[in-house]
């Protein structure tokens, strides 16, 4: 290549780094949306090897097409390895000099703009709603796609400026499953998750009693809890299989690529993987339940983390040893065909020698061209960044400061007890301050409130969020009836907006008042929100949710009639609302956080276990 030739060479990766940096930018950018979720949920704790991952996939596919490339050269019969090329460089490539603009056509260019709208949607949706994961997936999307667009260019412009034989640079397609890896480590949406967490919940619940009863132990299912002659035991998520499911799914999809096999043994291991994390899972709730039968609630917490290992290392080694073993079998066409480069046919593998370089000037007008991509891209990313940073600043600027509001909690009422938080709720909510209390009030109804404080930070509101009386009421055995629309209490100056919640039970219905409370400001954000997933978009005019978080409830039953439930809960809270700072002070009498020696009901009655 003559030295204008290699000029344009340098040139090439040089105007192509703000194309690198651009997609380093959006890479992060992702990473720091989904780390949030790794850091806070353990089911996609595994994320954080994501990404490393979907480096060392890349590497192996490279590997993989050089080797398959090499083969196929030296598979080639004597007299064809060296084919001269009289007319200059590749048709395809004179075509892409001509046209100037290697490998984009006016769709790919569509195609590339409209990635890059769905980027600019998501990043402005996601910086108000770090947890939503509808955000996170367009944004992978977006992210996945854009790298592609961008690979595919530039590994155009490399057989361009360089001419080299056809064969010699890999298509751009064989990174397709690297790059949406990534997709494994995106959480699922709520719509799917939850109803499938529920029903494995359940039906892991229903399947251990049945255990239970076959060894003779008497048990009772109430949704997701296992009563026993000695107490409770709590089947949360972890029980349920679906973290062992989420992360045989990744472990599947990695091993499978990584020992290239086919797609049915690849869907043979997913399968194997995850009959696997369900068996283990369910012989984990019946050891904790016949523990808990034996020795006692306290005995679990003994048993829980190593079980839960146990599980969790069996599974992994079961995926892998079967995808080792299946990799180890030969497959049918291996006697029969040789093996073929991932992106041809057999001329591909020839080692042309062009005789000519492309004209410069025509090099000089691609490279023009790749250097707006770059430019035009890395432009966009900052206005992005700029104006979603200057869009919220504005929405904060823009917020009504307020007081905050004092919880005065119960102290002489009759038979007063202080309630425990579980340990999984406490790793679930990751709350700053919280308490629970119970009591019967004069009219012989029982009461228990839950009140919970997130300092500000931003995932304040994601974790605010995450208690819902929608969750963790159905899983402590009370299906949701109705719910209302958002209502006001007033008191003490203060408009507190709320929700009523009905739910059914065993022994009569159970009434719960429900808020989410955004400190230091008037307007808040919980009373904007509407039924459905959409109801998130309202985050873009209402702030990101940095700000502190309460959440308070109250739950009443032995009222049947709704209205006055209602009437009964707010009767309860006025007088325990007053403006000013929330100091959490434990009972009299009763240490706070109290397990086994915390006061119980004398009488026969719902129990609501805390979520998680």
């Amino acid at each position: 290549m003559n030295n204008r030739a290699s000029t344009a060479h340098l040139a090439a990766w040089f105007w192509g780094l703000p194309a690198v940096l651009s997609l380093l930018w959006l890479w992060y950018r992702l990473v720091d949306a989904l780390r949030l979720v790794w850091s806070l949920d353990p089911r996609y704790a595994y994320g954080w090897v994501v990404p490393v991952l979907c480096v060392y996939l890349a590497w192996l596919r490279w590997d993989r097409w050089r080797a398959a490339r090499s083969l196929r050269s030296n598979a080639i019969p004597p007299g064809e390895g060296n084919v001269t090329c009289p007319t200059g460089p590749p048709r395809e490539v004179s075509n892409a000099v001509e046209a100037g603009r290697p490998g984009v056509s006016r769709w790919g260019i569509v195609a590339g703009c409209g990635l890059a709208l769905l980027y600019t949607g998501a990043r402005w949706i996601q910086e108000a709603n770090p947890w939503w994961s509808l955000a996170h997936w367009a944004m992978a999307v977006a992210v996945a796609g854009l790298t592609l667009w961008v690979l595919a260019w530039a590994l155009e412009v490399y057989k361009v400026v360089r001419s080299p034989a056809p064969g010699r640079v890999p298509p751009w397609h064989i990174f397709m499953f690297p790059v949406a890896f990534i997709g494994v480590a995106v959480p699922w949406p709520y719509t799917w998750s939850e109803p499938l967490i529920q029903g494995l919940t359940r039906f892991n619940t229903r399947l251990a009693v049945e255990l239970l009863a076959l060894a003779g132990i008497p048990a009772l299912p109430h949704g997701n809890v296992i009563e026993l002659a000695t107490g409770q035991v709590g089947v949360d998520e972890a029980c349920s299989g679906i973290r062992s499911l989420q992360g045989t799914l990744m472990l599947a999809l990695f091993f499978g690529e990584m020992y290239d096999l086919p797609w049915r043994r690849r869907l043979g291991v997913l399968g194997a993987g995850f009959a696997l994390a369900l068996t283990g899972n369910l012989a984990r709730t019946f050891l904790l339940t016949w523990v808990a039968a034996r020795e006692g609630e306290a005995a679990i917490q003994s048993w829980h983390d190593p079980a839960g290992a146990t599980v969790l290392a069996l599974t992994c080694a079961g995926v892998w040893l079967l995808s080792w073993a299946l990799a180890r079998r030969p497959r049918r066409h291996d006697a029969a065909d040789p093996p073929s480069t991932p992106d041809g046919d057999r001329a591909s593998a020839l080692s042309v020698t062009p005789l000519e370089n492309p004209p410069v000037h025509q090099l000089e007008a691609m490279l023009r061209r790749w250097r707006a991509v770059g430019w035009i891209g890395l432009i966009w990313v900052a206005a992005v960044e700029a104006g979603v940073a200057g869009w919220y600043a504005w929405v904060e600027s823009n917020r009504t400061r307020g007081p905050d509001w004092q919880l005065v909690w119960p102290r002489q009422e009759r038979e007063l007890a202080e309630i425990e938080v579980g340990r999984a709720a406490r790793e679930l909510l990751q709350y700053d301050e919280g308490r629970q209390v119970r009591w019967r009030r004069a009219d012989g109804t029982v009461c228990q409130m839950s009140w919970f404080r997130w300092r500000p930070g931003r995932a304040a509101a994601y974790l605010a969020k995450s208690h819902s009386p929608v969750v963790c009421m159905p899983a402590a055995g009370f299906p949701l009836e109705w719910v209302s629309e958002v209502r006001w209490l007033e008191t003490a100056g203060l408009r507190i907006p709320y929700r009523l919640y009905r739910f059914g039970g065993d022994v009569g219905p159970v009434h719960v008042w429900y808020t989410r409370w955004e400190e230091g400001v008037v307007e808040q954000s919980f009373a904007r929100e509407t039924a459905g997933p959409w109801s998130r978009l309202s985050s873009i005019w209402t702030g990101p949710g940095r700000r502190g978080q309460r959440v308070l409830v109250l739950a009443i039953w032995g009222v049947k009639d709704a209205a006055e439930a209602e009437r009964r809960l707010c009767e309860e809270l006025k007088p325990r609302v007053h403006v000013g700072e929330d100091p959490v002070s434990p009972l009299p009498g009763v240490r706070a956080g109290a397990g086994q020696g915390a006061p119980r009901f004398s009488t026969p009655g719902p129990w609501i276990r805390p979520c998680g």
